[in-house]
């Protein structure tokens, strides 16, 4: 690897971008990602060095995703958020910076090599495998975990109330689940042992296969807004002339959860020991 590796970043989309050392890269990415209020100051600093590692793995792991367009990464959730530094207050950026620094070089490693290290806002009390919400084989790293520590405070519930024809619309916008000039159902038909959706049935003038929910929450998110449909961790009930989400968690659900890892840096467990509960097999290496 690199000794001093640099990442293209497209700034806003369609906008400018900008070669920059990885470490700034990490620096601009940990808060932009990391929740840390409410945190004591040792909390704090696990908590940005556990994110510190993350966007860079995930950096290494990712830094072709957008090669296509002439460029490594994505400033968005497409990829993970990065902001400048420059847009951080003298504390936050001192801790950042820290994180940085404490961790320079760091990856999380599966055989050797950087793993994609996926993460989400609020599993609900457990991870899913990789395979549910995209399909594909799951990396052995990325296997479905119990989480019970990040329900101890105010576990993240959710619920979305939609009119039918105002669904029926956002469903004709994809050919994937057009149902044409009337919709009657939409039905979960199976879940993981998280309880995410993992297909639906929609029914109408026009009924064609089962979908994925995450497919279904990424259009819904779409239509609605990003908060609309927080996970595919959610029940669905017709009532009426309106269909009624009701759900836990926030995010795809896949590796590590970040809600659940700021309680457990909470509960004093070190870097280390919350990496190694999210992503099984996996080892923390000095990449360069």
């Amino acid at each position: 690897p690199p000794s001093d590796p640099v990442v293209r970043i497209e700034l806003t989309p369609g906008g400018p971008v900008v070669m920059l050392d990885l470490e700034e890269y990490v620096v601009g990415s940990i808060l932009a990602e990391a929740d840390i209020r409410g945190l004591d100051a040792n909390a704090a600093q696990r908590v940005a060095q556990v994110q510190a590692i993350l966007a860079r793995t995930y950096a290494l792991a990712n830094r072709t995703r957008h090669a296509h367009e002439g460029f490594d990464l994505c400033s968005t959730t497409h990829c993970q958020v990065y902001r400048s530094p420059e847009a951080l207050s003298v504390p936050a950026s001192n801790l950042a910076r820290s994180a940085s620094r404490a961790t320079s070089g760091l990856v999380i490693s599966y055989d050797g090599l950087p793993i994609n290290a996926l993460f989400h806002a609020d599993c609900g009390g457990g991870t899913s495998d990789a395979t549910v919400p995209w399909g594909g084989p799951t990396p052995p790293y990325l296997k479905a975990v119990g989480d019970t520590v990040c329900l101890r405070d105010n576990p993240t519930r959710w619920q979305f109330t939609v009119d039918r024809t105002d669904l029926q619309g956002a469903l004709n916008h994809d050919p994937r689940t057009r149902v044409g000039t009337y919709l009657d159902a939409v039905k979960t038909t199976e879940k993981d042992q998280a309880g995410r959706v993992v297909s639906v049935v929609i029914s109408g003038e026009k009924s064609g296969p089962a979908v994925r929910g995450e497919v279904l929450r990424q259009l819904l998110n779409e239509r609605f807004g990003p908060q609309s449909i927080k996970s595919t961790r959610f029940t669905l009930a017709r009532q009426g002339d309106q269909f009624v989400f009701e759900g836990q968690g926030w995010g795809h659900g896949i590796g590590l959860c970040q809600r659940g890892a700021a309680a457990r840096a909470r509960a004093g467990h070190s870097v280390a020991q919350i990496f190694h509960h999210y992503y099984s097999g996996t080892s923390l290496t000095q990449y360069y």
